[in-house]
């Protein structure tokens, strides 16, 4: 590879995104690793990404999604050290599960600040650079939940319902600009996602729902044994894997969205959807602004 395509990449530190920094590193990306508190709790993190022997060092960057003045000062730094922002992968997110009720509006609002606002404000300061060079590719990585409600989780889905809106419709208005962007939608992996997750606040309410108060965790219950049953795959860098793929593929011609992983009927409504989509808008005279044209 004669020029090394720089990344950007919130939430490298774990799970999910740190597999995808090392992956994408190791195929020779310029790879500028977007984590929170890079000095203090996730210095070890850090330090573990910066180790790894790859053709071009993983950047460990200062990047808090849910402060605008992070993510422009982040973004700055990065542009300071490559004239180019060739691909943008927002993995930052925020796992919440229980009943809607039982949540106060400020574990609501960190929820949306993460999962939608956060790759809102990463589409507003990459984009002025992707745009001036008519080049790009947006990956926001959703999840099934986006497609498919679990009670239980009704406050992660409706965060997942809304980032995949706003990447849907930002890729129809950028879609003549020479860039994509794409939505991945992973079923449940093996990560720490689970584990660091925000549970309501109000446990008396939770209570008062009696067994549909423990929705979430019945689910779970019933899942895992399914998922191991059924042989599908929990390791999260099939979601890397995929990540590689998508970049790989040809400009223009990538699907908006696509699975990996136990999607739970998810690809069916995607495929759907995408075709009422299309008549749509061909109605309103927008066909051209469709990414893959049939």
């Amino acid at each position: 590879m004669s020029h090394a395509r720089s990344v950007i990449l919130t939430g490298a530190s774990s799970g999910m995104g740190k597999i995808i920094a090392e992956v994408l590193a190791l195929q020779g990306f310029r790879v500028f690793a977007g984590m929170r508190d890079v000095h203090g709790r996730n210095a070890d993190n850090a330090a573990q990404l910066l180790s790894i022997d790859v053709p071009h060092q993983i950047v460990p960057v200062e990047i808090d999604v849910t402060d605008d003045y992070s993510v422009m000062r982040g973004v700055g730094s990065i542009l300071g050290q490559t004239s180019d922002i060739d691909i943008l992968i927002n993995c930052a997110g925020l796992m919440s599960a229980g009943p809607v009720e039982a949540f106060s509006t400020d574990q609501f609002r960190l929820i949306l600040e993460t999962n939608v606002l956060g790759p809102f404000r990463l589409y507003k300061a990459v984009l002025p650079n992707m745009r001036a060079r008519n080049s790009g590719l947006i990956i926001t990585i959703s999840s099934v939940s986006g497609r498919v409600i679990a009670p239980g989780l009704g406050i992660y889905n409706a965060s997942k319902f809304a980032v995949e809106g706003l990447a849907e419709s930002l890729g129809y208005e950028v879609s003549g600009l020479g860039i994509d962007t794409v939505i991945v939608q992973p079923g449940p992996f093996a990560t720490n996602l689970g584990a660091n997750q925000i549970g309501p606040a109000d446990s008396l309410i939770v209570e008062e729902y009696g067994e549909n108060g423990r929705l979430d965790k019945i689910l779970g219950e019933r899942l895992w044994p399914l998922l191991e049953a059924s042989k599908i795959s929990l390791d999260p860098r099939d979601v890397a894997d995929l990540v590689l793929e998508l970049i790989q593929m040809e400009p223009g011609r990538r699907p908006i969205r696509t699975t990996v992983g136990m999607d739970a009927g998810a690809s069916r409504m995607n495929a759907f959807t995408e075709e009422v989509q299309m008549d749509y808008l061909r109605t309103i005279g927008f066909e051209g602004l469709a990414r893959t044209q049939p």
